[in-house]
């Protein structure tokens, strides 16, 4: 009973690595799923030392999560060997339970190696992040056993999507006639020399002694004549 047990504080305070180093989760080299992933060196090298030490802890779990199924492994085919031979119903269904364990397993290592790319996701170029999606495989390196034909895969599908992208027209900019236009529709000569006050005029504006110019009209001087004020008359030519 006191061996049933011995797993539960492992959930609440771990293990140390000496406990579980033996010859029971030594992995068959007919095995290679049970091997931990690599990273793949070109990607590696262009981590920065954070995100190193954060991809060696993530893949001490999944090593950790193997361990757990090479010993289950090793326990699944001396159960189903009992079951074949002798026909133990029990010892079947065991068998059933044993596999389904080693199914969601497996699931968890599949899912801890995909936090790996999506660590290493914000340190590689974006151009290349693709490679970090879930969608992207993952035989036995991280970013796939060939990762210089997977760039160049990326490369070609963002080619393709540019080629095949709807080119937007520009928007034509441009005024409606040849004349400059000001505020509330009307030219800048409009603005400046006809919207006046009645006491100027073409000669001169009664009162201002200084010279006054809009954009092309004429200059305006002092009235010299009688003290009457007159309507402006202007000369657009």
């Amino acid at each position: 009973m006191t061996r049933l047990l011995g797993w539960s504080t492992s959930f609440d305070k771990g293990m140390q690595e000496e406990d579980y180093k033996d010859g029971i989760t030594a992995r068959s080299n007919n095995c290679p799923t049970l091997a931990p992933v690599e990273c793949n060196p070109q990607i590696w090298e262009a981590l920065k030392t954070d995100a190193r030490k954060a991809d060696v802890r993530l893949k001490d779990v999944s090593g950790d999560i193997l361990k757990a199924d090479i010993i289950l492994t090793k326990s699944l085919l001396a159960l189903d060997q009992v079951a074949q031979e002798d026909g133990h119903p029990l010892v079947e269904q065991e068998v059933n339970r044993i596999n389904g364990a080693l199914v969601l397993f497996g699931h968890a290592n599949h899912k801890n190696n995909l936090v790996r790319r999506f660590v290493m996701k914000w340190e590689i170029n974006q151009k290349y992040s693709y490679l970090c999606s879930d969608k992207w495989p993952m035989p036995r390196m991280l970013f796939g056993d060939d990762v210089s034909q997977s760039a160049r895969q990326i490369e070609d599908m963002e080619k393709l999507k540019h080629k095949f992208a709807a080119k937007k027209n520009p928007v034509p900019w441009r005024f409606t006639s040849g004349r400059s236009r000001g505020f509330w529709g009307k030219s800048t000569q409009d603005v400046l020399l006809v919207e006046v006050p009645a006491l100027w005029t073409a000669e001169g504006l009664q009162g201002w002694p200084m010279a006054i110019t809009g954009s092309s009209g004429p200059r305006l001087k002092k009235h010299q004549g009688p003290g009457s004020v007159q309507a402006p008359s202007i000369n657009r030519g």
